[in-house]
């Protein structure tokens, strides 16, 4: 990864997870094949190393399963997808965000889609759709941000849409999950179209 770099969070999600055990998936995961190298390193702690990377890579294959499951019987476009939560998500489900992945590999400099394995708990992992845009700067957010407008993608009006749809299956206008979701169409309605894309991208040196 390059010493500047943008972050585009696209959202929050969660599969099944069948066989994770459960707890905070260790951020050292690059750390830990750095030191499989070394020749010297125990055979314990080796065997711990070696253990931890097979079982992330274990998790990881079945969180791409998952995503590619999901985009395949993605018959209705416009609805969320099971398995994301959050209320700031930029793409309503894995066929968008593979849609704009695939956009920004071809026409933005420094694409690299990442997943970030969070937890697993209650037989559910957590984990990050994202993004990542090698040496793009603070200074560069607009021009970023224009790029990603280019793909014809609005997360204000696909927002809008989805929640609308949503809304008209309701039966029960009393219910207070049903009164979140009015507030939150009357703040899509509200915002600027560049306001999702500014709240999911981060810039980082390091």
């Amino acid at each position: 990864m390059a010493e500047k770099y943008a972050e585009l969070r696209l959202y929050d999600g969660n599969c099944p997870s069948l066989f994770c055990k459960e707890g905070r998936f260790d951020k050292n995961l690059e750390e830990y094949l750095k030191k499989l190298k070394d020749a010297n390193l125990p055979n314990e702690q080796k065997w711990n190393y070696q253990s931890y990377i097979e079982h992330h890579g274990n998790v990881m294959k079945r969180v791409r399963e998952y995503l590619d499951y999901e985009s395949a019987q993605d018959n209705h476009p416009e609805d969320m997808m099971r398995g994301m939560y959050g209320i700031c998500n930029v793409v309503q489900n894995e066929s968008h965000a593979k849609k704009l992945i695939e956009y920004s590999e071809k026409n933005i400099k420094g694409v690299h889609p990442v997943i970030v394995l969070q937890y697993c708990m209650h037989g559910q992992i957590r984990f990050l759709r994202k993004i990542i845009f090698d040496s793009w700067t603070k200074e560069q957010e607009k021009e970023l941000i224009e790029k990603l407008k280019s793909s014809g993608y609005s997360p204000v009006k696909t927002g809008i849409k989805t929640l609308e749809k949503r809304l008209g299956k309701y039966v029960e206008p009393w219910n207070s999950y049903f009164k979140s979701e009015i507030v939150n169409l009357k703040r899509l309605k509200k915002i600027s179209p560049d306001e999702p894309w500014k709240q999911a991208l981060k810039f980082y040196e390091k």
